[in-house]
């Protein structure tokens, strides 16, 4: 019994380790339905989604070839493209700072470059994607989890999407940094300060969603499932930039 006791202070410290090095894993699987675009047909397709986030960076793998990396301190999103081992990073500001920026480091003439800032204020203004989130009464038990449902109705320049998205707030984990390596590309759209206000509507995170976007007289639906969550050590260079990898600027070289 004594003999069992000493071990008891190293039991102690390896347990507290655990918890301090452990990150936060989650499995989802993600399949859309077939659909016809421009007379062609798409058949059904099924993937594995993985995410990790820890206490300083969230990674998230969309089982199509591609990484999206948030790192907390920083604000900056870099998204990696496996299939062309390229990568591009993003600092999360807004659009009009962004463009406001290129404009001046780009243009001599300061009138000149005011004049370009009011038009493209104007085509921003055209742009402004919008989101209603509605919190439902509506409970629903989907495998360890239980979850309340949401509405979700976004709006962009070129798509819309309705969801309806089953959320548990049973799983322990950073949801603006879970959010940010799902959907960090919205934060450069133009009214992402109220979409973001309409998410924080939102709470926990998401076991099943159902989704239909429309775009170019298509629908397309899809549904993602939490197959898996747990507290583990997150596999290295699940954070950073595999080797070798090239950087671009996003949309091109």
């Amino acid at each position: 019994m004594f003999r069992s006791a000493a071990y008891l202070p190293g039991i102690l410290f390896a347990v507290v380790l655990f918890h301090v090095h452990a990150d936060t894993y989650l499995k989802y699987r993600r399949t859309t339905d077939a659909y016809t675009v421009a007379g062609n047909t798409v058949p059904q397709a099924t993937t594995k989604a993985t995410a990790w986030v820890g206490s300083k960076q969230a990674s998230y793998e969309d089982g199509e070839g591609h990484r999206s990396i948030y790192t907390f301190a920083a604000r900056t999103l870099t998204v990696i493209d496996h299939n062309n081992k390229t990568y591009s990073t993003i600092k999360l500001d807004s659009m009009q700072s962004m463009i406001s920026k290129a404009i001046d480091d780009n243009m001599d003439d300061s009138g000149s470059a005011a004049a370009v800032k009011a038009m493209m204020q104007g085509v921003m203004g055209a742009l402004k994607g919008s989101m209603t989130v509605t919190r439902t009464s509506e409970q629903q038990k989907i495998g360890a989890w239980q979850c309340t449902k949401y509405l979700m109705d976004l709006k962009l320049a070129m798509v819309s999407t309705k969801s309806e998205s089953w959320n548990t707030d049973q799983i322990k984990i950073n949801p603006t940094a879970f959010n940010m390596i799902k959907n960090g590309l919205l934060a450069l759209m133009p009214g992402y300060g109220d979409i973001a206000e309409e998410i924080k509507k939102i709470k926990g995170i998401p076991v099943k969603t159902i989704t239909a976007s429309q775009a170019m007289n298509t629908t397309i639906r899809s549904t993602e499932l939490l197959l898996e969550s747990a507290e583990k050590a997150a596999p290295e260079g699940i954070y950073s930039i595999p080797k070798g990898y090239r950087e671009q600027a996003i949309g091109g070289e």
